[in-house]
């Protein structure tokens, strides 16, 4: 259990997930990721990484599930 100060919300979530071409199969890896300042530019929206490698100041797929 975490020690964390965590609080239930009333707010609305949506999970949209990205994946790499293939997946669950054999997906692609290296394919470069644009959009994420976009993205975190909009107000209450919060992108997760789960497969992705950072290479040069960019983002990389490095696995099936990109983006959360």
């Amino acid at each position: 259990m975490s020690d964390g100060n965590f609080k239930w919300s009333q707010d609305a979530s949506v999970c949209v997930v990205m994946s790499s071409a293939g997946y669950p199969g054999t997906y692609e890896v290296g394919k470069r990721i644009e959009g994420l300042e976009a993205a975190a530019a909009v107000e209450g929206v919060k992108v997760f990484h789960a497969g992705t490698t950072k290479r040069d100041g960019a983002y990389y797929s490095a696995g099936g599930r990109v983006l959360e």
